[in-house]
């Protein structure tokens, strides 16, 4: 599997095999945006360079499994939630089953601009906040993201889940 800048990856536990170029062109990618942080985990307000959407950590992985490497997202295995970045203003209202719209003002942890390869590492060898899909591989689009979230496969079945 090659990882490039919004091309959609095969389904996640491929091989992984990315070239040290695209990996210096994904962090400095990374790195040139500037609420990426560039060395330790900082505090960075909703609502200032991104829209974010709050998602239990089990059906945040269902979530990935459909979409696929479209980011930014963040999992957070200590408070058991991920966090997917929107672009800032493309969603003004969110009813979506399972999810939460962050507050404009809220705060989130954010690592630093790291590429994760292997989907095995957000499944949880460390506590601490990492990107699930990084900075500059692809998009969560908030279309695709409802139609997901309200979807079979995420709820084994069961779509009238209230959100958390």
């Amino acid at each position: 599997m090659r990882i490039a800048v919004d091309q959609r990856p095969p389904a996640p536990g491929g091989d992984v095999s990315v070239s040290l170029p695209e990996l210096d062109r994904h962090a400095a990618y990374a790195r040139s945006l500037s609420w990426v942080p560039t060395r330790t985990t900082q505090l960075v307000t909703v609502g200032s360079w991104w829209d974010a959407i709050r998602v239990r950590e089990d059906i945040a992985i269902r979530v990935y499994e459909k979409l696929g490497d479209r980011g930014p997202v963040l999992a957070n295995p200590y408070s058991g939630v991920w966090h997917f970045l929107l672009d800032l203003g493309s969603i003004s209202e969110w009813r979506v089953p399972s999810s939460r719209r962050m507050r404009a003002g809220s705060l989130l942890a954010v690592p630093p601009g790291r590429l994760v390869l292997e989907p095995e590492q957000f499944r949880c060898r460390s506590r601490d906040v990492h990107w699930a899909v990084p900075p500059g591989c692809g998009r969560t689009e908030p279309a695709a993201l409802r139609k997901v979230l309200r979807s079979r496969h995420v709820h084994g079945g069961n779509t009238t889940h209230g959100g958390r």
